[in-house]
């Protein structure tokens, strides 16, 4: 596409790959915003991971809380 069409190059850099409109860079920057640039980044993935450990704490409590036979 990039040797047919030369503005393609223009259209990748400003539409996202899954879903248009960079939907994780504005949430991104809307909980990290304020933030010191260095500090950011490692923020972000220490959340992240936190919420996805939460996450997975409470679907184990949950699915072993409805379990029939115990």
């Amino acid at each position: 596409m990039l040797v047919l069409h030369p503005g393609y190059a223009g259209y990748i850099r400003g539409t996202g790959m899954f879903l248009p409109g960079n939907p994780g860079g504005r949430v991104y920057a809307l909980l990290f915003g304020g933030v010191h640039d260095r500090c950011s980044p490692p923020l972000a993935i220490g959340s992240s991971t936190l919420a996805l450990l939460l996450a997975g704490v409470a679907l184990h409590a949950y699915t072993w809380g409805i379990s029939p036979a115990r």
